[in-house]
């Protein structure tokens, strides 16, 4: 599907948290060119990313916000326009004190939940039966299969937003990262997205699939 396609390549974590830190929005005091609120959103593109079917890649420490233009050169500057690719092979050097930051933890904890949650549950990310929006600033995913279903929504706006979603069933969700849970209606029903929050919700609390606790960390 075009849009699928588009999302995924529109996706890279590099290009991501490099994007957010130097050409990212603000609203008032939330501005997503600061590096905590820059990972938060990562956190959140990751919970796309990671739950559409299909293969994945992740460059070089993209799993804890790698903030380097791959289009960097060896001086560590970015040919402009930003893209022109002379550099795209340059070597980039790694990055292991992010071992040491607390929020790029934070990231990399959420994308191995949710590489785990593929993991343990492929018949949910094998399944074709799924649907999205992927095009306005609150975007959603949908998949199910007969015994499990997930709906993760996010607010890539810099201000609060509304989300319009309709849950596959009636009942006790659960957020498969803080074990936190919204009741569904089973019809159109809407819900209040901070900016930057997202949700991984799970008609199934299979939360003790996460073996390392998501810590909480503002943004």
């Amino acid at each position: 599907n075009p849009h699928l396609v588009a999302y995924m390549e529109s996706h890279d974590e590099e290009r991501l948290m490099y994007k957010n830190l130097t050409f990212g929005n603000s609203s008032g005091t939330y501005n997503v060119r600061t590096e905590a609120t820059a990972l938060r959103r990562m956190e959140a593109a990751a919970s796309l990313f990671l739950t559409i079917p299909g293969p994945k890649m992740i460059w070089e420490f993209g799993e804890r916000g790698y903030d380097k233009s791959i289009f960097a050169c060896t001086d560590n500057t970015v040919p402009q326009p930003y893209g022109t690719d002379n550099c795209k092979l340059s070597r980039k050097e790694p990055r292991w004190q992010y071992m040491q930051d607390d929020n790029r933890k934070r990231l990399f904890e959420v994308n191995k939940a949710l590489i785990k949650l593929r993991n343990t549950q492929a018949a949910l990310f094998n399944s074709t039966n799924f649907e999205y929006s992927l095009v306005s600033a609150v975007k959603y995913f949908k998949i199910a299969e007969p015994n499990l279903a997930a709906l993760i929504v996010a607010n890539f706006d810099v201000t609060p937003a509304t989300a319009s979603v309709t849950f596959q069933n009636a009942g006790t969700w659960y957020d498969y990262l803080t074990g936190e849970t919204v009741t569904a209606s089973g019809a159109a029903q809407s819900l209040q997205l901070l900016p930057g929050e997202y949700h991984v919700y799970l008609n199934k609390n299979i939360t003790n699939v996460i073996t390392t606790p998501v810590i909480n960390i503002s943004s």
